[in-house]
């Protein structure tokens, strides 16, 4: 009887010793499950974290960038206006001085210059023809280089805000030919601006 007991508590001891065997291989393999997850999860994780800390890098410099092309703009914009208001000074500055000009012999001689060339490509026949109120020996000299060409000159009053100088139309209106000072510097003023923003780029 003490012998099947024996045996009984023996069988017992190596059952238990194998379910023990076999609960501390399941805690070892649940214990590495858990690990690699937690492995698994602080990856994630960290990655999650590069991928914000990038993300908010990268919105920080085209904000940045932005910025910066905004305040370029400005400069730009800036610089065009004191472009503009340079060009209106320098343009009014002008305007002083055509006023002493068509005061000067000279400006009687450079229109009938000017009046000269144009007379070879005008035919024969009657012309209109704008000059300003005081401008009467102008009108003379032009007359008389006219009439020798055969053509006969209507003359009209010029707008002041012309300058001088002088417009010719065709009888019928159909065309005209504009040389007066107001012109010749409207002409002109995009090449003054041209070269005051390349002045102010410098």
């Amino acid at each position: 009887m003490i012998l099947l007991e024996n045996k009984i508590a023996i069988f017992n001891k190596i059952v238990y010793l194998e379910r023990e065997k076999d609960c501390e291989a399941r805690i070892e393999a649940t214990k590495e499950e858990i690990e690699s997850t937690l492995q698994k999860k602080k990856k994630e994780l960290q990655d999650m974290k590069k991928e914000l800390i990038d993300r908010r890098i990268y919105l920080a410099n085209e904000k940045k960038y932005e910025m910066i092309g905004k305040a370029n703009e400005m400069k730009r914009i800036k610089k065009l206006e004191k472009a503009d208001e340079l060009v209106g000074l320098l343009i009014d500055g002008v305007y002083e001085k055509i006023k002493s000009y068509v005061k000067e012999d000279s400006y009687n001689d450079e229109q009938i210059n000017r009046f000269k060339k144009l007379l070879d490509n005008l035919q024969e026949g009657s012309y209109i023809v704008h000059v300003l109120d005081v401008d009467v020996e102008l009108k003379k000299s032009l007359e008389d280089l006219a009439r020798e060409k055969g053509i006969k000159l209507n003359f009209v009053s010029l707008d002041p805000k012309k300058l001088g100088g002088f417009i010719i139309l065709d009888e019928e209106m159909t065309y005209s030919i504009d040389k007066s000072l107001y012109k010749i510097l409207d002409d002109n003023r995009y090449e003054i601006g041209k070269m005051l923003h390349f002045a102010l780029k410098g």
